[in-house]
């Protein structure tokens, strides 16, 4: 009984700091940089990992400290952040995010209307590229851009940012370019490739005059600073370029800026902001997510 009682103390001990898939159901995967792998039980997790659900999925992860914590269906959070607050604050970024790309596409396509609208599938047969410096390549490099956003709208990313990445190639200096970086942004985003993600934002900020897709482009450079664990970062951002209070994602940045002060310990400024967010906000579901 002794024997029994000291190994298991061991392997509690061997366990110990570190981050174990106990459970999964459906779908989850594990995202180590570009290496996405399906997750095992017992799999070992770096703190930089990020697990990702799919619906009707789950996954329960040891902590370090002993205690379990549940991944519920449709997450992509960063392993380190798998503490009660933690998962609390990047659930709420990625809500916030997914609502800020919401309705962000709606086009007109060579052949139809297609509405890309979040999740929502828009559906759209393309014509064959046509060969040649012609009236017809041109076009076809313009149907590029549109196929690259359908390709997001049905959440393709992959794709998307192939078709993306061909139309800025042969378009390098056109007008839609920082349409695209944004896209590509926001593609990135999506897949958890977040140093990506900034270096395609730097791109598309410098590509592009266009005040909008610029906002856009901004307030996704803050959200992969975020899922980077760079609150220092996103603090000196938005202390060069704040956002503006008529601004679509003035909002939404004061809860990523709320959450870096917590996170580098500017709990006096914090606290400010929260009251801030609180009495001057419009949006009560904002309000609602940020109130502890």
């Amino acid at each position: 009984m002794k024997k029994v009682i000291a190994l298991i103390m061991t392997l509690a001990l061997l366990t110990a700091g570190e981050y174990t898939i106990l459970k999964t159901k459906g779908i989850v995967k594990i995202i180590a940089g570009k290496k996405i792998s399906p997750a095992q039980t017992g799999a070992k997790l770096d703190k930089n990992n990020f697990i990702k659900t799919y619906s009707d999925s789950w996954a329960e992860v040891r902590l370090p400290d002993g205690s379990t914590a549940r991944i519920g269906a449709d997450k992509n959070i960063k392993v380190a952040l798998l503490n009660k607050k933690g998962r609390n604050k990047t659930t709420l970024i990625q809500s916030l995010f997914k609502l800020s790309k919401k309705d962000k596409y709606n086009m007109t396509s060579p052949t139809g209307v297609a509405g890309v609208r979040g999740s929502e599938k828009g559906k759209m047969k393309f014509k064959p590229k046509f060969a040649g410096n012609t009236a017809e390549s041109r076009k076809a490099t313009v149907q590029e851009l549109q196929q690259g956003k359908i390709l997001f709208g049905k959440e393709q990313y992959q794709q998307a940012i192939v078709k993306l990445k061909s139309f800025i190639k042969a378009n390098p200096d056109a007008d839609k370019t920082g349409e695209a970086m944004d896209l590509i942004t926001l593609c990135y985003l999506e897949l958890s490739q977040y140093q990506d993600a900034l270096k395609a934002a730097a791109t598309g900020l410098n590509k592009t005059d266009n005040q909008e897709i610029k906002e856009s482009l901004r307030y996704a450079k803050i959200t992969a600073l975020f899922f980077l664990s760079r609150f220092a970062d996103i603090l000196t951002c938005l202390e060069d370029t704040p956002f503006a209070e008529n601004s679509n994602y003035y909002w939404q940045a004061q809860i990523i800026k709320y959450y870096s002060l917590v996170n580098t310990d500017e709990m006096r400024a914090a606290r400010r902001l929260k009251r801030d967010i609180q009495s001057d906000c419009p949006d009560t579901a904002i309000i609602n997510k940020i109130a502890d």
